[in-house]
């Protein structure tokens, strides 16, 4: 009877928690015009409802696996039941993978890229639009602040942090 009842419990449990779950980690590219940007997307293993989406932006000459590695987000993100996004910036003029901010990047539009990335993204999974959160580090941390002054003025919040 013991371990009936406990099979029971366990079998409602993983039911109930596969309902919810989103877990996939998802590499692929998006095209925006032109513009194509490869992406990794870390979607947590269980989250109550639609999650928040936390979209991080590399530094200048990165690599997403590279960002992946030294900042860890992922690994918190999905404690927390958030996914992360970590597009990968386009080469500029010298080759090296750099957001435009406009200075000696290549002339192309990361804006429309990104917005366009975070709508197919919050459309196709179970995401939040109203909680999308925008990190990045040096040259991502530039287009970062661009994209929410120039995109999102109704939804800004902005916190600048020197490390």
């Amino acid at each position: 009877m013991t371990w009936r009842l406990i099979a029971t419990v366990f079998l409602s449990l993983i039911g109930s928690l596969s309902a919810h779950s989103l877990h996939a980690d998802t590499a692929g590219r998006f095209f925006f015009g032109s513009v194509r940007c490869d992406y990794f997307l870390a979607l947590p293993e269980q989250a109550e409802g639609p999650t928040a989406l936390v979209v991080a932006l590399h530094g200048y000459g990165d690599r997403v696996a590279q960002f992946r590695e030294a900042t860890q987000l992922e690994t918190g993100a999905d404690l927390a039941g958030v996914a992360v996004l970590f597009p990968q910036a386009s080469p500029d003029t010298v080759e090296k993978a750099a957001w435009n901010v406009g200075e000696g990047t290549a002339d192309q539009d990361d804006l429309g890229t990104l917005v366009f990335a975070i709508e197919d993204i919050t459309a196709t999974y179970d995401i939040d639009p109203k909680r999308v959160f925008l990190v990045g580090y040096s040259n991502g941390a530039s287009k970062a602040y661009q994209l929410v002054r120039a995109r999102m003025p109704s939804r800004q919040s902005l916190r600048s942090r020197e490390i």
